[in-house]
């Protein structure tokens, strides 16, 4: 598993690399795989644990 670091739009948006699309920060934050978020940064963001080899991406390559 490795890290990936995602930014908070100005809607409180952020893309999950689980879901594959955009989803609410609150979602993010009661997720387990999360590490890592900073909301009061210049440029806040949310930093979570994700699979190398995701089943998404298998499943989009055949």
């Amino acid at each position: 598993m490795s890290k990936a670091k995602h930014l908070i739009d100005e809607d409180a948006l952020v893309y999950c690399p689980i879901r594959g699309m955009a989803v609410d920060v609150e979602t993010c934050l009661g997720c387990r795989r999360l590490e890592e978020y900073d909301l009061d940064s210049r440029w806040p963001y949310v930093m979570c644990r994700v699979e190398d080899d995701q089943p998404e991406q298998r499943a989009g390559s055949g």
